[in-house]
């Protein structure tokens, strides 16, 4: 049975089933897909696959919608003379789930990962004032694990979440964290700030759910089994318990509802526990000066060289050698480098070998016309030691591994593609995370943020196995930084503009990547000291 299908092949198939999916094939291109379909098994299985990775990411998006999307219902059905194709296809499927490379971990908002023994860091304690711990005591600036319950007896406890949601609570309290985009209060005050950038952010109760919509809202859980929702600004949404029962509760600002077993009542005092809420409460917080490098583009050519910019205690010059005529464009920031996939940078970058937290932070944009095989990394360096990896960040080419077109992140043989796609021509703030592994039998973690919101991994493969498509290239010994390319003076090249690369010595928090989006520039640490 042969199931390789050519880079031609790939091609087309993909942009045909796009189509399909998109509700936009023409007849001309139904009749090839259908026509291929009967044919070829490989296109079979490659077609099986590419609409259950759909299904699967739909499924996602409904659980991120608030509200249920007006959209025009299309049945596709398949023509009478190719039930025998039809057939083939989901015997293709049921093969499929046998010998198909599976990811090795998955994760949803809302959700924790499914990989048992998971040590991932889904947020970290970023204040406290007059803390009393119960059971395992923190400390501020420590990061938190998925699955982690935190126990205070009095005080006040900040947690900030990855997807850029904020707790506080105020003793006492129990809460549970499940995800980067989930907590469960177990009993207790708490006041959630949600930025934009972290709608849909959900807090549980045994007796309600809560999911924001970019709001600042309070809960009170005593131990009757009540639970009180205050709203301060913005809006949440309460949904049923269960399937098929009452509408969902949309509580806006300066409403509160009362919740319990018996059902939903209006509140008729407010808890004076919310009123400490109703002034920020002042916080103790762990800020350090961060050192940046950045690369602007905003000289014009000429000079073979570009002098890099540093903040706060970055030595060196960083050199960025590139050909003198690479030429540049309006940019997202003044002007950008245009990477036409004939040429790439390379920069002498003294300890980013190093197996250490660091944050990447650039815009970028790639044109959608570009095609799969010819377009390489957007930037890429190697890790040092007895083990030297390769780390590349670049947008996903394999439709077996996510969507096309989103962002993915290399760290030897590990692979972690993300969900939303960064190939459409537009300009994209893109920063990377890197957290190196916790554990000895663990692998490292990747975050990556689109547009300031972090971005939900669809498919991850952490690297335990040796695995023939992940090969490193040979180790340089040197320590580089290549923008526009991979690895080395003859990796691929990318195809498409680059601007304001910044590089930090530690892992960015969700509102420092927001600040230097939106502002080009490190977020000011009395900023954020009194955030």
């Amino acid at each position: 049975m042969n199931l390789n299908l050519s880079d031609p092949e790939v091609l087309e198939l993909s942009a045909l089933c796009s189509a399909l999916l998109d509700g936009a094939i023409t007849d001309a291109e139904r009749a090839r897909l259908e026509a291929w379909l009967a044919q070829s098994e490989a296109a079979r299985f490659y077609y099986v696959r590419t609409l259950a990775l759909s299904a699967s990411l739909c499924d996602y998006a409904n659980e991120m919608q608030s509200e249920a999307p007006d959209l025009e219902t299309r049945i596709i059905r398949p023509p009478v003379w190719r039930w025998t194709a039809a057939v083939l296809a989901t015997a293709a499927g049921l093969a499929l789930a046998f010998w198909w490379p599976t990811p090795m971990s998955e994760t949803r908002p809302g959700n924790p990962l499914a990989e048992a023994g998971n040590d991932e860091t889904i947020a970290r304690l970023s204040g406290a004032r007059d803390v009393q711990w119960l059971g395992e005591k923190q400390t501020t600036g420590e990061e938190l694990r998925a699955g982690q319950q935190l126990q205070i007896g009095a005080g006040f406890a900040e947690i900030t979440f990855d997807s850029g949601a904020r707790v506080t609570l105020e003793g006492p309290a129990a809460v549970v964290l499940n995800s980067a985009w989930e907590a469960t209060l177990r009993h207790g005050t708490l006041r959630a700030s949600v930025p934009a950038e972290a709608i849909g952010f959900r807090m549980s109760n045994p007796d309600v759910d809560v999911v924001d919509r970019g709001a600042e809202f309070t809960l009170v859980a005593d131990a009757r089994g009540v639970t009180e929702v205050y709203v301060q600004e913005g809006a949440v949404e309460v949904p049923p318990r269960q399937a098929g029962g009452r509408e969902p509760v949309i509580l806006r600002a300066r409403q509160a509802r009362r919740f319990a077993q018996s059902g939903a009542s209006e509140t008729v005092q407010r808890n004076p526990q919310v009123d400490r809420f109703i002034h920020k409460v002042a916080l103790d917080r762990l800020t350090r000066p961060t050192a940046y490098v950045r690369w602007s583009f905003d000289e014009a050519p000429g000079g073979g060289a570009l002098r890099a910019e540093t903040f706060g205690a970055a030595r060196g010059t960083y050199d960025l050698l590139l050909p003198t005529n690479a030429p540049r464009v309006p940019g997202r920031w003044n002007r950008a480098l245009d990477c036409d996939g004939s040429f790439g940078a390379h920069a002498a970058f003294a300890g980013l070998g190093q197996r250490r937290p660091r944050t990447v932070a650039f815009w970028v944009r790639s044109p959608s016309e570009v095609q799969l095989p010819a377009s390489g990394p957007l930037l890429a360096w190697q890790l040092q030691g007895k083990d030297p990896r390769a780390i590349e960040v670049a947008w996903n080419r394999q439709p077996t591994k996510g969507p096309l077109g989103a962002l993915s992140t290399r760290v030897g043989r590990g692979l972690f593609v993300g969900s939303t796609p960064v190939r459409d021509g537009r300009w994209h703030h893109v920063a990377v995370v890197f957290l190196p592994k916790q554990k000895p039998e663990g692998g490292a973690q990747i975050k990556h943020y689109v547009d300031g919101r972090l971005d939900t991994v669809t498919w991850s493969h952490l690297g335990r196995k040796a695995s023939g498509e992940l090969a490193d290239p040979p180790p340089t010994g040197e320590e580089t930084l290549w923008l526009g390319q991979g690895v080395g003076a003859d990796a691929e090249r990318f195809r498409g503009q680059l601007d304001e690369v910044f590089l930090a010595d530690r892992a960015l928090t969700p509102q420092e990547i927001r600040y230097l989006m939106n502002h080009n520039a490190p977020a000011p640490l009395e900023m954020l000291a009194a955030e």
